[in-house]
């Protein structure tokens, strides 16, 4: 039990140093590249909101998205293995088994599929929400923006949605 115990701790450690190592490999590698890669886009594709989304979400975090697909990759490796040796000893001694098990996971693996489905197109909506959020925080706390909201009318709409706040806040009906 103390081998087994002491091997899992070991087994732990190197796995981190080896996922450290590879995330500043990964860094010191991939961030000067997208750095290039984010300034020879040319300024039509930033003006278009569509275009201007895409690239922020694919490139916003791309160390971190990188590191979760290398370590997803590593999990299930090891789930495989581990699937593996479970089937490899029902086989020998309770071969019947294994069909109920493989039916069995049918249901879960469809269940899991459209949930995934369902936590991406959930994860595009919030994420463009987040990133209109920011823009728009930046624009009307910022003063170097006092220029962009004078141009695009955010002054008006602020300036009454400031007024309306404040009758509120002295107990006035809008």
């Amino acid at each position: 039990m103390a081998a087994y115990y002491a091997y899992s701790q070991i087994n732990q450690i190197i796995s981190r140093l080896a996922g450290k190592a590879f995330g500043n490999s990964l860094s010191e590698k991939l961030r000067p590249q997208m750095v290039q890669k984010q300034s020879r886009i040319s300024f039509a594709l930033l003006e278009n909101p569509e275009t201007l989304d895409l690239i922020s979400r694919v490139s916003d975090n791309t160390e971190g998205q990188v590191m979760a697909i290398f370590n997803s990759g590593i999990r299930l490796v090891r789930l495989g293995v581990q699937v593996f040796g479970v089937i490899l000893l029902l086989a020998t001694h309770i071969w019947w088994i294994i069909p109920w098990f493989v039916i069995s996971t049918i249901p879960i693996i469809l269940t899991s599929r459209r949930a995934g489905r369902k936590i991406l197109e959930m994860y595009r909506s919030v994420s463009k929400l987040t990133r209109r959020q920011y823009y728009l925080s930046n624009i009307l706390v910022g003063r170097e923006t006092a220029a962009e909201r004078t141009l695009f009318g955010y002054a008006d709409d602020i300036n009454r949605i400031l007024a309306q706040g404040q009758r509120l806040s002295d107990g006035a009906v809008p």
